[in-house]
């Protein structure tokens, strides 16, 4: 079984605009749309707190909507809190995530076909969906030394 994957573009400012829109969730998107490492909701919040007052249970309610629609990802966890990153390819796709700067790289590089067969055949499971991030150090770090 061959399942075909067509990536897309897609935007977090768009997706929340469209459901629940208020002048709080919009700040909240266009923020989180621009972020190109992985981020906590307290740090949208503490970025956005500077220049436009909303409340942190909002942020957590964006992003549930945002992760709803997969605009956003879970990322792993940092400091105990729950990290992000942006989507801003649909379908299936991976992460690759710098451990030392929170760089996210979007990827439709997969070769999961097999190992989606595989599974399928050997368990008769039938696979929904798959979600991977690989975790690592991007060419800048990398270039700079390695982790610290």
């Amino acid at each position: 079984m061959t399942v075909v994957r067509k990536p897309t573009v897609h935007s977090a400012a768009h997706s929340a605009v469209r459901r629940h829109d208020t002048a709080a969730r919009r700040a909240i998107a266009a923020a989180i749309a621009r972020e190109r490492r992985s981020f906590t909701a307290r740090e949208v919040y503490n970025r956005l707190r500077v220049s436009r007052p909303v409340g942190l249970t909002t942020v957590y309610r964006t992003l549930a909507l945002l992760l709803g629609d997969g605009s956003v990802r879970e990322a792993g966890r940092r400091h105990g809190e729950t990290l992000y990153a942006t989507c801003e390819l649909t379908g299936h796709h991976h992460h690759l995530i710098c451990e030392q700067c929170g760089a996210v790289v979007g990827s439709d590089v997969c070769h999961c076909e097999a190992l989606e067969s595989d599974l399928s055949a050997r368990h008769g499971f039938v696979l929904r969906a798959s979600e991977s991030n690989y975790y690592g150090l991007c060419a800048a770090c990398a270039a700079r030394g390695g982790a610290s």
